[in-house]
């Protein structure tokens, strides 16, 4: 398989899968836009019971897909739709101890385990909300770890050698923030994956709407309550990604996807891998 062919395959967000999917006949349509996260919020009907009905799906998911790796244990990237730039990462950064920020269940763990077979050691580590968490509790192994704080999983950690993220960060409340302290952990390389961004100069808050379902790697088995769910999305400057980064790390490999554009103001989506500078 070349590397056109992965990088053509890579996994959709864990936490939105269908976060860049938009409809030819949609693309230009106008679309509302906030001044502030919370703003957006407030276009988002509150579900009490989203963040257990969201664990419990993708748990289901994710314990599915386990099944299948243990009877099949060498899938290939087209049957899993696996991560080809993790796997770059993994393989530029000789990582054995990796960071997956909004990893939900470990879906990206069960991947690589999938990809690479299960004698190759590595030490994972899953950042991701106390629900989540307590979801995926029996899933956890020697190698598979879940935090709900950054820090703390990080000070486990001797070194880090990549730290991951798909999808997530632009659905959290401030983006910026948490770049920041992803970049202040000092991983030896950061992939970020499916990673949006706008061109302009300030940051545009939007929001999306998908089914729940559409959310996670693999089929759900069990009976299962389909719904609607809206969520506010942060595409921050481009300019202001490249100042927090800039000092520290210098970008190794990235790939563009299609741009597209909200109200006539252009978007990007990335994957790109960033390597820690070294320091004299």
């Amino acid at each position: 398989m070349n590397i056109k062919t992965i990088l053509l395959s890579i996994t959709p967000p864990i936490f939105i899968r269908l976060l860049y999917s938009m409809n030819n006949n949609k693309k230009n349509a106008p679309q509302k836009t906030f001044l502030s996260y919370h703003e957006a919020l407030q276009e988002c009907p509150f579900d009490p019971t989203l963040d257990n009905d969201m664990a419990s799906m993708i748990f289901e998911k994710t314990k599915n897909f386990t099944r299948l790796f243990i009877k099949k244990p060498f899938l290939s990237f087209d049957k899993v739709n696996s991560n080809g730039l993790l796997l770059l990462g993994l393989t530029l950064s000789n990582g054995k101890n990796v960071l997956d920020f909004g990893g939900a269940c470990g879906i990206h763990y069960f991947i690589f385990k999938s990809t690479l077979g299960k004698t190759y050691n590595i030490n994972w580590n899953v950042i991701e909300t106390t629900t989540m968490c307590s979801a995926a509790g029996s899933l956890a192994n020697e190698e598979l770890h879940f935090y709900s704080d950054l820090q703390t999983a990080a000070s486990q950690m001797q070194s880090i050698d990549l730290l991951f993220s798909s999808g997530t960060i632009q659905c959290l409340e401030n983006p910026k923030k948490t770049l920041k302290e992803i970049a202040a952990v000092g991983a030896n390389y950061i992939l970020l994956n499916r990673f949006g961004l706008t061109k302009g100069d300030k940051d545009t808050i939007s929001t999306k709407e998908v089914m729940l379902s559409s959310i996670g790697n693999g089929e759900l088995l069990t009976e299962f309550v389909d719904k609607k769910i809206k969520f506010p999305v942060t595409y921050i400057s481009e300019n202001d990604f490249n100042n927090i980064f800039r000092n520290d790390y210098i970008v190794k490999f990235i790939h563009e996807e299609t741009p597209f554009s909200i109200n006539g103001e252009p978007m990007l989506t990335y994957g790109i891998l960033l390597e820690k500078r070294l320091k004299n």
